[in-house]
């Protein structure tokens, strides 16, 4: 991913681990994986094919780029059976929605919610984590809910021209959280996380 953020990798290092340890069911009880990558760029910058590419073909059925947030039912339902979540063209995303459905749902460790044809409200363990892309800079309305988000401005077109390999992709993860690596962000990170996010937030008139 090309860009002059100096931290985007740890930062995504860290998301990632957190999506992956959110499918094993670690969040179950405490809280969700709570951030959420957002790749800003012009249009033609491969930035959906970057977020498809991160699960493997034989999962693609937990991959979703064709969600709205005004579905709330359908959103809650996803994040049950969905591994990642990509909310394409963040920037039609209301400032109303961004304040209130998507800032309580991002930070869930299970959903509530009456299944099909099912008589009463039943708790299932969230799965799915989220990631998002925008043609715009000036998307984040929550200046106080922004270090939820991983802003990174693409200075050139991602290269995907090979996939990745899942099999070593996905091992060193497991790896990495068996030995007790981070999957979320502490105090210092998210100063820097909001510091980084300020230039990309709907300036008031």
């Amino acid at each position: 991913v090309p860009t002059l953020n100096p931290h985007w990798e740890d930062w995504f290092y860290t998301w990632f681990l957190g999506m992956v340890d959110q499918w094993r069911g670690s969040y179950r009880h405490q809280y969700g994986n709570s951030t959420m990558p957002l790749l800003i760029s012009k249009q033609g910058y491969n930035k959906s094919t970057f977020c498809r590419r991160l699960i493997p073909g034989e999962l693609s059925w937990g991959f979703t780029d064709n969600m709205l947030l005004s579905e709330k039912r359908q959103v809650l339902q996803g994040m049950v059976q969905f591994l990642l979540i990509n909310l394409d063209e963040f920037n039609q995303i209301s400032p109303q929605v961004q304040q209130g459905f998507l800032k309580n749902i991002i930070q869930l460790p299970s959903v509530k919610m009456k299944p099909p044809y099912g008589s009463h409200v039943q708790e299932f363990p969230r799965m799915a984590s989220f990631i998002a892309t925008s043609n715009m800079e000036d998307i984040l309305s929550d200046p106080s809910g922004n270090r939820r988000f991983l802003g990174v401005e693409l200075t050139a077109p991602i290269d995907v021209s090979q996939l990745p390999n899942y099999e070593q992709l996905y091992a060193q993860a497991l790896a990495a959280l068996q030995a007790g690596e981070k999957t979320y962000f502490d105090a210092e990170q998210t100063k820097l996380i909001m510091a980084s996010n300020r230039k990309f937030e709907v300036i008031s008139p």
